[in-house]
């Protein structure tokens, strides 16, 4: 399931899941990533560790700070 979130989440805005899962830091790449963290939070019981491990071995707290974004771009 994390992996075909994070294939329609690169999908949608013109990435590979591999971009995703690198480590570039372009913000248009950032974001797409954010919003795929957002995407298996929400949508899976997965833990920090697993999020992380589908998107190239980021940390909890990466992972945290990823979803705490796109968290508050939607709540306001």
């Amino acid at each position: 399931m994390l992996e075909e979130i994070l294939k329609e989440t690169a999908k949608e805005y013109g990435f590979t899941p591999e971009d995703l899962k690198g480590r570039d830091r372009y913000k248009n790449i950032s974001h797409a990533r954010q919003v795929a963290i957002y995407n298996m939070m929400m949508k899976t019981d997965c833990t920090l560790q697993e999020c992380g491990k589908v998107l190239g071995g980021r940390s909890p707290s990466t992972i945290t700070q990823g979803f705490q974004k796109i968290a508050a771009e939607r709540e306001g």
